[in-house]
């Protein structure tokens, strides 16, 4: 196959960066309606009407069908059911719980792991 004269190369270049900015136009044009109409949100904001609150309806249904929307997220933030060995370094802070929302910072990660290499070589 023979490659595309200059031109015609050139034109197809322009229709693909004009339809790359057409799309981005609608993604947020897309973006702005669903903020307006709180599809996001769990209460209807009050200034929609009643064909927007009804269009609203529909979408959070279609995100619900897709799971992008959830009725009650399946998070359970709260102490986690299991034990931790006594090898970790968080272990002696919980005494043997786990809880999932503790996040060790970097300089107590390196200390653990240190404090563990050095028990290693002994």
């Amino acid at each position: 196959m023979d490659p595309l004269a200059k031109p015609l190369r050139r034109q197809l270049e322009d229709a693909i960066v004009k339809a790359r900015y057409l799309a981005e136009q609608a993604a947020q044009a897309a973006q702005a309606a669903l903020q307006h109409l709180g599809v996001g949100e769990a209460d209807a904001p009050p200034h929609l009407t009643d064909s927007e609150r009804a269009l609203r309806r529909r979408l959070r249904a279609h995100g619900r069908q897709l799971g992008v929307l959830r009725a009650k997220p399946n998070i359970k933030w709260t102490k986690d059911r299991g034990k931790d060995v006594e090898s970790a370094p968080w272990f002696p802070v919980f005494n043997s719980e786990r809880i999932n929302d503790h996040h060790l910072t970097l300089a107590e990660k390196r200390a653990a792991r240190a404090q563990l290499a050095e028990g290693a070589v002994r």
